[in-house]
């Protein structure tokens, strides 16, 4: 469980920082100077990247949520197991205190018992 939560964790991070560099890359595609006079060819190379960058930040997207599935899948598993360890705790419980019951009423007929040998 530690174990999936530190990598949804960083699968967060990643994808926190995909979307910084994303932002990073629009910011300079946005810039007045860069459009004038920017070249095709390096237009066309920041628009492959951010394309590239939105394909990675998908992909770690799409592993969070598998993670996060998987997650809630062994949480509710573990969920389930402790419910059926709160009930046998119960049944014990409850046996045990049955058992108290049937010691402590066993001894008050013996001592019943002895005490009509005392008086006979």
């Amino acid at each position: 469980n530690m174990e999936m939560l530190r990598e949804i964790r960083r699968l967060r991070n990643d994808i926190a920082e995909l979307n910084e560099q994303m932002g990073d890359m629009q910011n300079v595609m946005n810039e007045n100077d860069f459009l004038k006079g920017a070249s095709l060819e390096q237009h066309a190379t920041f628009t492959a990247t951010i394309t590239k960058l939105k394909q990675e930040r998908d992909e770690k997207d799409h592993e969070l949520q598998t993670m996060r599935e998987e997650f809630r899948e062994v949480l509710a598993t573990q969920e389930e197991k402790l419910d059926h360890a709160s009930e046998e705790v119960l049944q014990l419980t409850r046996a045990v205190t049955d058992l108290k019951v049937e010691r402590e009423n066993q001894s008050r007929a013996a001592a019943t018992k002895a005490q009509m040998r005392k008086e006979f």
